[in-house]
């Protein structure tokens, strides 16, 4: 049984982990969201499994992390899987390059 974390950082990743999670559900595999910023927390559907502390991510031990954000915590278990959810290269007006790979991820992956 494969444990996913979907970890996000603002709610716009809502709809981008949506599909994962069905799928993941789809199959069989257990999924729990993560987010650092409470603000985020509080766009979760009624029902949506959360994790709310680095600690209850450790102990949930995810054999992989889906993520649609910069950078993820190398300390989290897991396989990182950094989701790209779109090509915008003006997304932020400080970066000339939208892909800045740090190293942080095992694979990165667009949908």
């Amino acid at each position: 049984m494969y444990k996913f974390l979907i970890y996000i950082s603002h709610p716009y990743s809502i709809p981008i982990g949506k599909p994962l999670e069905k799928e993941i559900q789809k199959r069989g595999y257990q999924v729990y969201w993560f987010s650092e910023h409470e603000y985020t927390k509080s766009y979760f559907e009624n029902g949506t499994p959360v994790l709310h502390s680095v600690k209850e991510v450790l102990n949930y031990e995810p054999h992989i992390v889906l993520t649609a954000t910069d950078s993820v915590a190398d300390f989290f278990p897991g396989i990182k899987v950094q989701i790209f959810h779109g090509f915008s290269a003006n997304k932020r007006p400080l970066m000339d390059d939208h892909f800045k790979i740090r190293g942080f991820f095992d694979l990165y992956t667009t949908r």
